[in-house]
């Protein structure tokens, strides 16, 4: 039997670029048991945009945390409650359907429903893709704090690509996973 190494992936629950599912059933669930891990980051349930989102947006999460054993772990970045924008880590282990808990203090901004592929690998302070970015006189666009607003059809670039979010507001979360999961031997 081929050996396969052990798998880190984060992935937003929506992304309409990389299919979550895809992520899940083609490859995660694919998988021998081998350390692997499959970080997700929810919507922000506070922002009012779950009654927009498509059935099959909502069903990854339910369908990932359902009761049944996986050999990979299973962790979810989501709010902590209905009435905050705080989020948690809800983790299932490999091998168990038993689901944790912990508080990241961390929160979703204010005007942010979800993460894209694109925010995933970029801090909030980044000075070109940070939604915090530094304010500078270096002339130095800062896409990520943009927030285009005025006539539609103007613009050489579509609004949608602008309003991407392009940082991970839960970035001190993800390098601390990617330190603890690189420094067991793997």
């Amino acid at each position: 039997m081929r050996s396969f190494p052990p798998v880190l992936t984060f992935q937003s629950t929506v992304d309409a670029t990389v299919s979550t599912s895809a992520v899940i059933d083609v490859l995660y669930d694919q998988l021998p048991s081998n350390g692997s891990e499959v970080v997700l980051f929810d919507v922000n349930h506070l922002s009012g945009v779950d009654v927009f989102l498509r059935a099959e947006q909502r069903s990854v999460v339910a369908t990932l945390f359902e009761r049944q054993a996986r050999p990979y772990r299973r962790a979810l970045v989501t709010n902590a409650g209905a009435e905050t924008r705080d989020v948690v880590l809800r983790t299932a282990e490999a091998g168990s359907v038993e689901v944790s808990s912990r508080p990241l203090g961390l929160a979703w901004p204010v005007d942010v429903f979800s993460l894209t592929h694109v925010a995933i690998p970029f801090p909030p302070d980044d000075p070109l893709y940070g939604l915090d970015a530094p304010r500078t006189d270096s002339g130095l666009l800062a896409l990520g704090r943009l927030s285009p607003r005025g006539e539609r059809g103007v613009l050489g670039v579509s609004t949608e690509v602008l309003m991407r979010l392009s940082s991970n507001p839960f970035f001190p979360f993800l390098a601390e996973r990617v330190r603890e999961w690189s420094a067991v031997a793997r």
